[in-house]
């Protein structure tokens, strides 16, 4: 399976999350739920910003040093690095043209699983030759994290598992594990589980579009989904 708990990306509650995570929920909080914008209240711009600087490295960084990582956090990290971000713009948009709630969060939902696809293809890149898309091959394992590739195949093959993780634990005094790892990922299928798992949470993001009738937006939408599949950079 594919998503760890749910067939759709949740949030935390803000009762339960660290500091930098409740800033994410928070946003969307103002954003879609409070609807501050009608009431003439400014989203600060600088939140995005925080959330892209601080999200990933530091709760990644505190798994990558367990090498602790499981399903449900990888999601959770990568909802909160960016799903939650490309939920708060489908319920920015629906805001700024009228909608009602229920249209608000489907928009927002259409964003939240979209950013999943997104985060697990640039998780999938980080598997390609550096000719294709201008970055170190495994840069993620040269950092020594665990992304939904690597972490499949950890899971799906325990004889493997202390292997795999004692080469991504000393990843920075033997570079050359990287390209064991690669092998591992691909031998083992982490990169064919990622692109299902894509391809899944895209099919998801595309449901909360059905019923709106023909446009331009929807076919622009439809491309967008498509583009974060294809797209090789």
């Amino acid at each position: 399976a594919c998503s760890p708990t749910d067939t759709s990306v949740k949030p935390q509650t803000l009762e339960s999350v660290n500091t930098t995570s409740e800033l994410v929920f928070r946003t969307n909080h103002r954003l879609v739920v409070l609807n501050d914008t009608v009431n003439g209240n400014v989203w600060n711009p600088e939140d995005s910003t925080k959330v892209i600087k601080i999200q990933w490295n530091k709760i990644q960084t505190e798994q990558t040093e367990k090498l602790a990582m499981t399903r449900e956090i990888y999601y959770n990290i990568i909802y909160k690095k960016t799903a939650a971000l490309l939920g708060a713009c489908g319920a920015t948009g629906a805001i700024s043209v009228g909608a009602d709630e229920e249209h608000v969060n489907r928009m927002r939902e259409f964003g939240n699983n979209l950013g999943v696809a997104f985060q697990i293809k640039d998780d999938i890149l980080d598997y390609s030759p550096m000719e294709v898309t201008g970055k170190p091959t495994g840069g993620d394992m040269r950092e020594r994290k665990i992304t939904l590739p690597l972490l499949y195949v950890e899971q799906s093959t325990p004889a493997e598992r202390d292997l795999l993780l004692a080469k991504l634990s000393d990843v920075r005094n033997s570079p050359d594990h990287v390209e064991y790892l690669c092998r591992a990922v691909e031998r083992g299928g982490g990169l064919d589980h990622a692109r299902q798992c894509m391809a899944e949470y895209r099919d998801k993001a595309l449901a909360f579009l059905e019923g709106y009738p023909d446009s331009d937006v929807l076919h622009s939408l439809r491309l967008f989904a498509d583009f974060v599949l294809s797209r090789d950079k």
